[in-house]
């Protein structure tokens, strides 16, 4: 019966997000990972592409490598390196992005219940090389390289006896070098369901919302990934 009612509860979410799929503010990400366990290291690559009208533009292609430690069973510490390839839609190019990243994860359990709390330094620079005014200066971000603060909180739920796991989770997002005053720029909420199929095999369906503080529309995101552990 619970098999049946989450089946249908998919089915209806997809047909509502594929009614919405050819708005603009519409977007899917779809992410592969690969990682490894090793005693207390967790070693991870994972590629994403974001795209926006259901695939009808492709946004941003990254890859990301990182490495985590569990410094006890409750705390874990890591860093981040990634490419990214990010369209800018002011001059219909696309540009290369760098991106480090260092976190500190604390996670306790209760009953079936799963909370974790991670703080993270997000650094990125950004390439202007091709942002070309048109009398012939470069049109500079007005941050940049951009310094982030991020703060997540998450909370899962393991169901006994099916192999579905429900979470949901808030990040915020805070300017740390900001020439106007740092600020909170972005509250991202999600809504996800991890489903494993086999034993080193996962599979997750997620919905997000990207509150903007300075953009009273928001940006409504599909996520699909796959997640491969060894």
């Amino acid at each position: 019966m619970f098999k049946k009612g989450f089946r249908l509860a998919g089915f209806l979410m997809l047909l509502s997000l594929a009614s919405s799929a050819q708005d603009e503010k519409f977007n899917i990400w779809t992410t592969a990972r690969i990682q490894k366990e090793w005693y207390r290291w967790n070693f991870a690559a994972e590629t994403e592409l974001r795209s926006s009208g259901f695939y009808k533009h492709s946004d941003r292609l990254s890859l990301q490598l990182q490495a985590s430690y569990d410094v006890k069973k409750w705390l874990k510490t890591g860093a981040s390196y990634q490419l990214i390839d990010y369209y800018d839609s002011k001059y219909d190019d696309y540009q290369i992005r760098n991106r480090v990243g260092a976190f500190v994860q604390g996670k306790k359990k209760w009953g079936n219940f799963s909370f974790t709390l991670q703080e993270q330094l997000q650094l990125t620079t950004k390439d202007e090389s091709d942002r070309i005014k048109s009398n012939g200066e470069t049109d500079t971000y007005s941050i940049n390289p951009s310094l982030r603060w991020l703060n997540k909180a998450q909370v899962k739920y393991n169901i006994h006896g099916i192999p579905l796991t429900p979470a949901f989770s808030a990040e915020t997002y805070y300017q740390l070098n900001d020439p106007d005053g740092n600020t909170f720029t972005k509250i991202r909420y999600s809504l996800s369901l991890d489903y494993k199929f086999a034993p080193n095999h996962h599979i997750e369906l997620s919905g997000k919302i990207d509150n903007k503080l300075d953009d009273p529309e928001n940006k409504y995101i599909l996520g699909i990934g796959y997640t491969f552990s060894f």
